[in-house]
This record gives structure tokens, C-alpha cells and sequence, in this order.
């Protein structure tokens, strides 16, 4: 119901009221003669609040005063003429359809991205549906499907080396090992991008996508879909990334350009994890998944061992071009453990789920829904932050909650590293402010303690929350190096009986955490794989939480 609707709701009830007040009044005066009348305007009244509640839903009076389409055309007008900021206005969450087609420093990106825009042009189809104070409204799209240039950008690049190399001596265009010069590649590499443009008609692509419109405080909304984004974005996810993996793949075997993948900040839309990367092996295989993955790994130590007392017959693992990840279980010291180990490429790829997307939502849902809503491909409780009012919270750079007495915070910068506060270190909003500007934080997590800070173990024998020195079950993340994570949860299980919280930094610390911080525990503290609970969660049932964090692929769908 939107506003109007609620104002006149609120005025017929106070007006439902004083009938009914009058009514009361006149009959113990005995006035009958007006009783008739006083039924006839309750009866009245009656029927406007009908009226008024069946509006809200786009029905009987009161109905929408615009027709979806006009917005719909408003909205494809505004795009398709440049102007992204008035087209936001339209959607009903702005920001998710941009992410990725701004100008950017990236040259080619730019001629990319000019040569997108030019391709727009749209129809609205007949017979739409209208359903209350929902619209589905069908439009036929026409862009440019910028995957479509790559091959032909690369067969360009192959048959004009060719040309130089029977025209050219070779010292004009390779050095003394045969190998062609960096600047005859990219001027060849140039000339084919500029020829596939001039041609970008041949690359049109028509797709009929059928919009999704909500009547919202008075208007129509559209809301953002993953079809609509990509025809925007030409069938790619973001142009930087595209430009750079475009360029990779035209001069592949003559000079080596990492390709490149991340992930928008405030996109709720990532991609999901590929099925097939999924897998699972016996522990002493392990070894030998782990070339595959050199790159994410970069000779680093793995907290991974394979002389580990494994309690699962089976070592579970997920594997791409952006991310690799173990996941086992295992007990340690005498308790019953379950982990997580994660390599990304980009920091973009940690990352943190509300509730409904929304900080502050009454909504709480069972972290394993939350990570499959959120395509996680590993995930894990997060700090709760709904059921206490203490500690600091920043979601999407923006400070919400400044209450730092009581609790160690860990926050979460552009880099993906775990950064640590402790309490009563910021002492004033402006401060923590300056604090998340000077670290370029994006989040932050409010729980702890702090387990292991820079290597070192750290002690706790007193919190405000959490029940440290009794045995509970326990959650934390730890970290060592650049997107290298460390997931863990200590369960019942094997005649075992959780933890405290210094023998769960023990753990932590022994395991190889440069950096770690305790989250959420009890029945509280999961881990999430392929959609389910992977530890066994207290009394057998997942709690209702409002946040969780976790691991994404960034290998985009239309790359596989």
C-alpha cells in the first residue's frame, strides 16, 4: 500500500471511529431516529475503506493513474539516449543494472563500450499482462553481443601478422628469439578492434525480455533482472574485465595477458557456481589437484593436512578460474572440527549477504538459504547483527551501527583483508568514519574476540558476549595472505564437546592464521556447501540469522 493509500486508510478509521462513538452516544439518549442513519454512513465507510484497501492492489477505484508502458518507455528512452542516472530512477533497486558500464581508464574498454551504446533500439510488444499492482511487459531488445567480435578480432590479429611477416623483414617486427614486438601486437590488435566496430552491426543480437514491473508509492517500478543487465552490458558482466579477456584471447600464444575477473561491489547479481567444478576426492589425492589451481594457490602453505584424522571419507572441493576451495572435516586436539580453505583471485569475491539485501530487515532466514539465494560456493554464518545493538556495522562502505564500547570488531577493505578494532579503540563516529575512508572498508563484522592478530595468538579471559570460557560451538574466519581464507566450526560430535573460546584461537593459530576473528557460535555457527550445512548444527536444525559471509565465483556464465 502506498502512501496515499495509507493516508486516506488512516482518515476513514478515525472517521469509522467517531460513527461509532456518535452511535453509542445517541442510543443511550434513546435518539433512535438517527440510529438508521448512523448505520447507513458506518455501511458507507465500510465500502470506501474496501475501496481504498482494493486500490492499493491496483483494483476497483483508485487504480493506477499511469499505465506501466509509459515507464517502461521512459525508462529504455533514458538508456538508450545515455542518460544511466535518469534511467536508475525507474528501477526499483538502482543500482544493480549499472554496475560495470561506466567510462573507465581502460582505452579499448571505452571503444567497447561506445560501440554498445550506439547498438541500442527497442520495441514493446502487445497482449501484456496486467495483475493487480503487478506488470509484465514484453520488450524486444536490440544490442551488440560483444562476445560475438572476440573470435574474429583474433582470426583479424592471425591474418594481418601473417601479411607483416611476408611484407616485413624480421628484424622490423620480432626480436632476436622470433618472438613479435609488444608494439606490432598492439598496433595489430588496434587495427582489428577498429575493423570489428566499424562492423558492429554484424554482431546485433534481438532477445524478448519480459519485465517485471511493481506499482510502488504511487508508480511503477521496474525490477532489475540478469537478462536486462546483460543486454545493457552486451552480454558481458563488466567492460573492463571483458576488454582486458578480449585482448588475452586475440593474442594468445604471442604474448602472455592474465585474464582478468571481478566482481561489481553492490551486485547482488554474481554468478552461480559451476556444477560441474564441484568435487570430491580422497585425502591423499589431494596433491595432485593442486597444479590445476597453481595459479590461486602461488606456492603458498595451505592449511590443508593431509595426515589429518579426517572424519568424512571424502575430501570435498570446488575449483575454477576465480576460486578454489577445501573443504573437509577433521578432529583436532580432541575436537570435532569442520573446515574451509579458500583461494580467490580477486578480493571482490569475498563478500557479505543481508537478509532481504537490506540492513536493518526484520527478515531472518536459515543461512543455507541465504547461500543459495546468494550462488555462494561456500558460505558461513556471519555475526548476527540483528539480535544485538552492540559493536560497529558498515555494509557497503556506510556506517549503520556505532556502538564500539564492548566488542573487537573485524572489518573487511577493498583488498579483502581482515582488520581489526578493538573496543573502545574509536571513540566517536567521525572517527570511525575517517577510520573506513583511511581503510577502504566495505564491511565489517561484529562479534569476537579477536583470535590471532599478525601472528600472534591473542588472549581473552573476559567478553561481553559469547560465553568465552565455557565449552560452546564455535565459528570463526581466519586469514593468511591475500585472498587466502580460513573457515572453521567447532561442533559435538565423536564424543567430543566444542570449545572455548581460547582453544578455539589455539586451533586457529596452530592451523597457520595470520589473522583471525570468532563469529556467531552456538547453534548459530555453520558452514555452508553446495547449499546445505556441511557441520553437524546444534540440536539438528539451522537458526534463522540475518546475514551470512561468503565465497563467490567471478567466472562469468557467458566465459564457460
Amino acid at each position: 500500500m502506498d502512501k496515499a493509500h495509507l493516508s486516506l486508510v488512516i482518515v476513514v478509521c478515525i472517521f469509522l471511529c467517531l460513527l461509532f462513538v456518535t452511535t453509542i452516544i445517541l442510543t443511550v439518549k434513546k435518539k433512535t431516529k438517527c440510529i438508521s442513519g448512523m448505520i447507513s454512513g458506518i455501511l458507507l465507510s465500510f465500502a470506501l475503506l474496501l475501496c481504498i484497501v482494493s486500490s492499493s492492489r491496483g483494483m476497483l477505484l483508485f487504480a493506477p493513474s499511469t499505465p506501466p508502458d509509459e515507464t517502461v518507455y521512459a525508462f529504455m528512452n533514458a538508456w538508450c539516449a545515455g542518460n544511466t542516472d535518469e534511467a536508475a530512477g525507474y528501477l526499483s533497486v538502482s543500482g544493480q543494472l549499472f554496475d560495470g558500464t561506466k567510462m573507465t581508464e581502460d582505452y579499448y574498454a571505452n571503444i567497447f563500450n561506445n560501440a554498445l551504446t550506439d547498438s541500442y533500439s527497442y520495441s514493446v510488444s502487445d497482449g501484456n499482462i496486467i495483475d493487480g499492482r503487478h506488470a509484465y511487459i514484453t520488450v524486444s531488445m536490440n544490442y551488440l553481443e560483444l562476445n560475438d567480435m572476440v573470435t574474429d578480432i583474433r582470426t583479424d590479429v592471425l591474418d594481418d601478422l601473417e601479411t607483416l611477416s611476408d611484407e616485413c623483414s624480421p628484424s622490423e617486427i620480432a626480436d632476436d628469439d622470433d618472438n613479435f614486438l609488444p608494439e606490432v601486437l598492439e598496433r595489430v590488435y588496434g587495427d582489428s578492434v577498429s575493423d570489428a566496430v566499424a562492423d558492429a552491426e554484424n554482431y546485433y543480437k534481438t532477445t524478448d525480455i519480459t519485465l517485471d514491473l511493481l506499482y510502488k508509492d504511487g508508480r511503477w517500478v521496474i525490477s532489475p533482472s540478469d537478462e536486462l543487465a546483460l543486454c545493457f552490458k552486451g552480454g558481458v558482466s563488466q567492460i573492463d574485465n571483458f576488454s582486458n579477456n578480449a585482448k588475452s584471447t586475440a593474442l594468445e600464444g604471442l604474448i602472455f595477458i592474465p585474464r582478468h575477473y571481478t566482481l561489481p561491489e553492490e551486485t547482488i547479481l554474481v554468478p552461480a557456481p559451476i556444477e560441474t567444478a564441484y568435487g570430491d576426492i580422497l585425502p591423499e589425492e589431494v596433491e595432485s589437484l593442486l597444479p590445476e589451481y597453481a595459479r590461486l594457490i602461488d606456492d603458498r602453505d595451505l592449511f590443508f593436512d593431509p595426515e589429518a584424522h579426517f572424519t568424512d571419507s571424502y575430501i570435498h572441493y570446488y575449483g575454477d578460474e576465480t576460486i578454489f576451495v577445501l573443504t573437509w572435516k577433521e578432529l583436532y586436539n580432541n575436537h570435532s572440527i569442520c573446515c574451509s580453505e579458500v583461494f580467490i583471485a580477486d578480493p571482490s569475491q569475498f563478500r557479505r549477504k543481508l537478509a532481504n539485501d537490506t540492513y536493518g530487515s526484520s527478515v531472518q532466514k536459515n543461512a543455507s538459504d541465504l547461500a543459495i539465494e546468494a550462488n555462494a560456493v561456500v558460505a558461513m554464518n556471519g555475526d548476527f547483527y540483528k539480535f544485538r545493538a552492540q559493536g560497529i556495522t558498515v555494509y557497503n562502505r556506510e556506517l549503520y551501527r556505532f556502538n564500539p564500547a564492548t566488542l573487537d570488531c573485524c572489518h573487511i577493505n577493498s583488498s579483502g583483508d581482515l582488520v581489526f578494532t578493538y573496543k573502545g579503540e574509536l571513540t566517536s563516529e567521525e572517527q570511525t568514519k575517517e577510520f573506513i575512508e583511511d581503510n577502504d572498508i566495505l564491511f565489517s563484522l561484529t562479534f569476537g574476540p579477536v583470535l590471532v592478530d599478525g601472528g600472534e595468538m591473542v588472549t581473552t579471559n573476559s567478553y561481553m558476549i559469547g560465553e568465552v570460557n565455557d565449552t560452546y560451538s564455535r565459528s570463526a574466519i581466519g586469514q593468511a595472505g591475500s585472498c587466502h581464507y580460513f573457515l572453521m566450526t567447532i561442533n559435538y560430535g565423536y564424543g567430543t564437546k566444542g570449545a572455548t573460546i581460547m582453544e578455539s584461537a589455539q586451533i586457529m593459530y596452530e592451523k597457520g592464521c595470520e589473522n583471525a576473528y570468532a563469529l556467531d557460535g552456538g547453534q548459530t555457527a555453520e558452514i555452508v556447501w553446495r547449499g546445505v550445512p556441511y557441520n553437524f548444527v546444534d540440536y539438528g536444525n539451522e537458526r534463522a540469522v540475518s546475514d551470512i559471509i561468503y565465497f563467490a565465483t567471478a567466472f562469468p556464465e557467458e566465459d564457460r
